[in-house]
């Protein structure tokens, strides 16, 4: 099976890209392709990024309003149809027009998809958030209590890469004092919930209070280097 993308054109007009999956038969084009994902001129972006064993495809596609640019959806095809995956609730919009930006990182052997999602605070954007699509529903990871949390604004940063067939995900946030930047901390989701990881001693400490944990490999018995 092969993943990969074809220009698509009006015409002398280049009008974006299609996703396709040859399945070891047939071409088919895959990804978003509904008016929410076509610009009023007739213009598709869809990028295919990530393919597995069984032939299932993650990626994104373009979000309009018409001519308006309105960010991006996360996609999943799962070897039938292509669903949009990530967070687009309220605090993962931005209120003045709707704009969503959510991106896969990481597909699994078992179909489970790796993401962010920025945050929004009405028309004001105010971070990241990580997110676990588990083959059912997507659902928000990382470390968002007070002391990743900027209390004047409720800015929040969680990012991940690393993501195990088990479904466990390895990354960071940014942590906070009040308004104040404290470095980042490490965390790993253990398919259930997240822990906070790494060095955190008084070694590992500044007298401001500033700590930098990151993690670099995730294997599949969930143990993390960092």
């Amino acid at each position: 099976q092969v993943l990969g993308t074809a220009e698509r054109f009006n015409g002398a007009m280049e009008i974006g890209q299609s996703a396709w999956l040859y399945n070891g038969t047939t071409t088919q084009t895959i990804g978003l392709t509904d008016a929410g994902h076509t610009r009023d001129d007739g213009d598709q972006v869809n990028q295919a990024n990530y393919l597995n064993e069984a032939g299932q495809a993650a990626g994104y596609a373009y979000r309009y309003n018409g001519a308006t640019d309105t960010g991006r959806s996360a996609w999943l095809y799962n070897g039938t149809t292509t669903q949009q995956i990530g967070l687009t609730d309220a605090g993962h919009t931005r209120s003045t027009d709707d704009f969503q930006y959510n991106d896969a990182y990481v597909l699994n052997e078992a179909g489970q998809v790796l993401g962010t999602a920025d945050r929004y605070s009405g028309a004001t954007y105010n971070g990241r958030s990580a997110w676990l699509y588990n083959g059912t529903t997507t659902q928000a990871i990382g470390l968002t209590d007070a002391g990743h949390t900027d209390s004047s604004t409720g800015y929040q940063s969680n990012v991940a890469d690393l993501l195990n067939e088990a479904g466990q995900v390895a990354g960071d946030a940014r942590r906070f004092n009040g308004a104040t930047d404290t470095g980042r901390s490490a965390w790993l989701y253990n398919g259930t919930t997240t822990e906070e990881i790494g060095l955190t001693g008084t070694e590992h400490t500044h007298d401001d209070g500033t700590q930098f944990n990151g993690p670099q490999h995730l294997n599949e018995a969930g143990q993390v280097l960092g």
